[in-house]
């Protein structure tokens, strides 16, 4: 019979270990091991760790493939020893290609409180937009035709008004490689930071070009996405890229043809043509006869 026996998994026990356990990241996402993580905190923090949880996810192209979030659950032998981690004033760890790192520490609850905040804000926004647009469609009736135009622009641009689109809406990548694709860039924010991908109105790039330039449906959603990113700094397909939120005079000049574009395509759809998009700023060639971006 064991000198220390098993203690019962409860609720009890479930919220003493939840109080013990610690969120990080930083890690290496493509060489990372769980025995090279738990040897990697041992030779840091000896046997104050008691247990390790490597976050995964689920390749959305192959359901069988799972790949590492680059972040952990570490749970600690008691809180103190929890306590003294947070409290650290850095702790590197091996991030990417095996380079030091600055890892980022918060408590487990906090981190599952904060998940479960920005859910129902989005939810919420859903909601909210979704009631927006209801109303728009029975004021285009009520109006005799009127509004017409604006109903009949199903997709994207539908829920823009003319008096101007959302300010803190635009989210700029600058440093893609040439093999990076609009789903690279929308999954790593989905992934990564949690970002709502069905609030990107219109994705401004093309495969090959180094900047993209992503517009959201909510106003202040590219300042929030911006200000997750820690470092102002983001890894795309292997490349690290910067990210900034568009404001200022180049925010409002980009809008400003964004919204042009929007009524143009808007008419040609009322007229039976074809209902596209100009990119504007992408990098190469985004100037006013680039190539039509794919609508999202």
């Amino acid at each position: 019979m064991p000198s220390k026996p098993v203690p019962e998994w409860n609720d009890e026990r479930k919220a003493q270990l939840a109080k013990q356990t610690v969120y990080t990241k930083g890690f290496d996402k493509e060489n990372s091991t769980l025995d090279g993580i738990i040897e990697f905190f041992e030779e840091k923090l000896g046997s104050d760790v008691m247990n390790v949880q490597m976050r995964s996810y689920q390749d959305k192209k192959d359901k069988n493939k799972k790949g590492f979030k680059g972040s952990l659950f570490v749970t600690f032998k008691d809180r103190e020893s929890a306590e003294k981690f947070i409290a650290l004033e850095e702790f590197l760890v091996k991030g990417e290609k095996g380079a030091e790192a600055k890892s980022v520490r918060m408590w487990q609850e906090d981190y599952n409180t904060e998940k479960t905040r920005e859910w129902e804000e989005n939810k919420a926004k859903k909601k909210e937009d979704k009631n927006k647009l209801k109303k728009a469609k029975q004021g285009s009736g009520d109006n005799n035709g009127k509004d017409q135009e604006k109903d009949d622009t199903k997709g994207e641009g539908s829920e823009e008004k003319e008096e101007g689109l959302p300010k803190g809406s635009v989210l700029v990548l600058s440093g893609l490689n040439g093999e990076t694709t609009r789903e690279d860039i929308k999954d790593k924010l989905k992934s990564e930071h949690s970002v709502d991908t069905d609030d990107i109105a219109f994705v401004y790039y093309q495969k090959g070009e180094e900047t993209a330039k992503l517009r959201f449906k909510t106003e202040g959603a590219a300042v929030v996405v911006a200000k997750k990113i820690e470092g102002a700094k983001l890894e795309v397909k292997g490349t690290e890229t910067a990210v900034k939120a568009l404001e200022g005079e180049e925010e409002e000049a980009f809008l400003k043809q964004c919204s042009a574009d929007i009524k143009v395509q808007m008419a040609k759809r009322k007229q039976g043509g074809r209902f596209g998009h100009k990119r504007r700023g992408g990098g190469r060639g985004g100037g006013p006869h680039a190539k039509r971006g794919r609508r999202n």
